[in-house]
């Protein structure tokens, strides 16, 4: 009798096992399914952005947009005449921004988005400025400025473009020239006129997008027209992105540094040696590093890291920028230093 007991323990007991591994099995294979279609998702994603991009690839010649354009909303201006635009084309940083992506071979480093890998890099490039926008945007409100950037490509394909180089880029200011011979030899200027009034902007950057490797000596760059009209006639402003520089991944706050160029912003880690940084003197840089270390125009870096964040921007922006980009008046520390007037006040 207990051995017909003990037997029928076991046999309950390995009754349990085998539903406890049963169950298992199923959870295992329940998470499996969960699993794959996650990344069946990913993959998706990753197709139609891929997708997306290869249509930018193929696009050389302004690509006709989706809507029609209400003809009765076109004002007589042209990105050909500097005095419709006299701060340049990123006139005043408040309203809306029209942004033309750009993505740009050079003799060195090109895109091709039948690559998984160049898809990631742009889409991780897109994110970052999106990152930058959302700060500024949010930045701006502090001042009752309300700042709208129009930028989604893969939304609005007219607003990316494909453009190839024969040179190598290297650095910004030797090559300023060569991205605007680029727009107007695409009749960008006049289609980005017509993009404004479609989109009803006040402003319109074009972005230049380089698949630069860890290895590059490009680092990202700003032409605003107060440096741009030294090379060119046409106020046409420009940013000319890379995901990395000096062999470190570039950040969103590097992003917006340099997006806050083409509104009047000049670089507070360094003196003016060449009359294009408003007359920056060392003595205020010297100031600006003790008093205002963390802001944006003194540093893109986290300053607890000493490294860029990816997408996270824990700089500040304080009365010194904001002056310089029109969404003040006046500055009591850079009248104390008597360093240049904003070009906004100037105005």
């Amino acid at each position: 009798m207990k051995e017909q007991k003990k037997l029928s323990n076991d046999i309950g007991n390995n009754s349990c096992e085998r539903r406890d591994k049963l169950s298992e099995r199923r959870n295992n294979t329940a998470k499996l399914k969960i699993i794959s279609v996650f990344l069946i998702g990913i993959i998706v994603a990753d197709i139609i952005t891929g997708y997306v991009l290869l249509k930018t690839n193929k696009t050389l010649e302004p690509a006709t947009p989706e809507k029609h354009f209400d003809k009765s909303i076109f004002v007589s201006r042209s990105l050909d005449d500097p005095e419709q635009f006299p701060l340049g084309s990123c006139n005043d940083l408040n309203g809306t921004i029209l942004v033309i992506s750009i993505f740009a071979d050079d003799a060195q480093d090109s895109w091709d988005f039948s690559k998984n890998e160049d898809i990631i890099t742009a889409k991780m490039m897109y994110e970052k400025l999106l990152a930058a926008f959302d700060w500024i945007s949010q930045k701006g409100t502090d001042y009752g400025k309300e700042i709208v950037f129009i930028s989604d490509f893969y939304k609005y394909p007219e607003l990316a473009y494909k453009e190839s180089f024969d040179i190598e880029f290297t650095d910004g200011y030797r090559h300023i020239e060569k991205q605007k011979t680029a727009l107007l030899a695409n009749n960008l200027n006049k289609k980005g006129i017509e993009l404004m009034d479609e989109y009803k902007a006040d402003n319109i950057m074009f972005v230049y997008y380089f698949n630069k490797k860890p290895d590059t000596t490009m680092t990202p760059f700003a032409s605003p027209y107060i440096l741009s009209d030294q090379y060119t006639d046409y106020p046409l402003e420009t940013l000319m992105l890379t995901p990395y520089a000096a062999g470190v991944q570039q950040g969103a706050a590097t992003y917006a540094h340099e997006i806050l160029h083409l509104f009047g912003a000049p670089d507070l880690y360094i003196a003016d040696a060449d009359g294009m940084n408003h007359g920056i003197t060392q003595e205020f840089v010297d100031y600006c590093r003790l008093r205002h270390k963390n802001e944006i125009m003194v540093t893109n870096y986290d300053i607890n890291t000493l490294l860029p964040d990816p997408y996270d921007i824990t700089n500040e922006l304080t009365e010194l920028t904001a002056y310089y980009l029109g969404w003040i008046d006046t500055n009591a520390e850079c009248e104390a230093f008597s360093v240049d007037t904003s070009e906004h006040a100037a105005r």
